[in-house]
């Protein structure tokens, strides 16, 4: 079983303009409301594959109920904290006319010592059951950066030898690194605050990728976009790239790369193996509405458009 950890949910609001003009009135042509948050979105591509998977999650008002009812819907038990504060909504504005994303982020609500105790209470509580703790996203007001390395090392004080995977940025993540993750998952960005450098040519990625996994990280997954990902292991280098496809929404494609390379290694897949599903389930991702996350058959299509190289 795969558990997720949400500390900042959130509702995506995905509207689409025929073009977006600053200081203008826009004229919504279509919308949609997806339950998400980097977590929620692990165990929603989870269970559409039939994997089993559980969510922890922190949620508030009428948002957080959104979010709870659409989980439910979707399959996806859980621990749901309830918090004082109105769980964020977070809006996306698709322009028609160029394809262009613009993004509008809320910080979240403010969580108290109180609320992330419960969270720790309730990974603990399901640990001896796990098969991968998965700790992702922002981190809400009033959530200290160390959270994600203590909320690692508070669930190891039960069992030594879980395996976590971490997805997280900036000190949050950088932090999150001292207590040792199984498997992180940076994007460009993410991982050239972590290195401090440009990770633009192949030999600076290559080189990213192995002074993280020389941090006692086991398993790597840097996310490239429409590049592609490059995934470290003690099996060596690869990088998965597929085709160009007709993008139509890039949220929720690196939680879907993730979930992905979970499954994979949950079901004792060859590294090799994961990073081809992985890479496909993200451009099939890539290919859908909304934070949307794709069937396995729909995975298997984009497969035969993924090329694997390995790396030096």
């Amino acid at each position: 079983m795969i558990l997720t950890v949400t500390l900042n949910p959130a509702v995506d609001r995905t509207v689409w303009v025929e073009r977006l003009i600053p200081g203008r009135l826009h004229r919504i042509k279509a919308g949609r409301s997806d339950a998400a948050g980097k977590g929620i979105n692990v165990s929603r591509a989870l269970a559409g594959w039939g994997a089993e998977t559980e969510a922890v999650a922190l949620l508030g008002g009428a948002t957080g109920e959104l979010i709870r009812r659409a989980l439910e819907d979707a399959g996806v038990p859980g621990r749901f904290i309830a918090i004082a504060g109105e769980s964020r909504v977070n809006t996306k504005i698709i322009e028609e006319a160029t394809g262009q994303l613009t993004e509008l982020n809320e910080a979240g609500p403010v969580v108290t010592e109180l609320e992330l105790d419960a969270v720790a209470e309730a990974i603990s509580a399901r640990v001896p059951a796990v098969s991968w703790l998965v700790l992702s996203g922002s981190l809400p007001p009033g959530v200290e950066p160390r959270a994600y390395r203590t909320l690692i090392q508070r669930a190891r004080a039960g069992r030594s030898d879980l395996p976590v995977a971490l997805d997280a940025s900036g000190e949050a993540f950088a932090l999150g690194l001292e207590a040792k993750p199984d498997i992180v998952k940076p994007n460009r960005e993410e991982m050239e605050q972590l290195v401090g450098g440009s990770v633009e040519r192949l030999e600076d990625r290559i080189e990213a990728v192995r002074k993280v996994r020389a941090m006692g990280v086991k398993r790597v997954v840097l996310s490239l976009g429409a590049e592609g990902a490059i995934f470290g292991g003690p099996e060596g280098l690869i990088c998965a790239k597929s085709k160009p496809v007709e993008v139509k929404s890039s949220t929720g494609c690196g939680d879907t790369l993730l979930a992905a390379t979970l499954y994979g290694l949950t079901l004792g897949w060859p590294w090799e193996r994961c990073a081809v599903f992985a890479v496909a389930a993200a451009t099939a991702a890539a290919m859908l509405e909304g934070t949307a996350f794709p069937t396995l058959a729909q995975i298997a299509e984009a497969e035969k458009g993924v090329a694997i190289t390995a790396l030096p």
